[in-house]
């Protein structure tokens, strides 16, 4: 991945992970997630935000 495209977090630009579910029977944990992450070379800052994921943890 080239250097430009690489954006990272800091104590500047962070976020939240929240965990909205833990279901122990189907081995799923789910939540949501937002960060801002500042390209080093560019300082442009990013935002993502209304993340989601889904983990079916084995």
């Amino acid at each position: 991945m080239l250097p430009n495209y690489c954006y990272n977090t800091d104590s500047l630009n962070g976020g939240i992970v929240t965990i909205t579910l833990i279901d122990s029977i189907k081995n799923i944990i789910s939540g949501t997630f937002y960060f801002t992450a500042m390209n080093e070379y560019s300082k442009v800052v990013i935002e993502v935000s209304n993340g989601r994921f889904d983990l079916n943890k084995q």
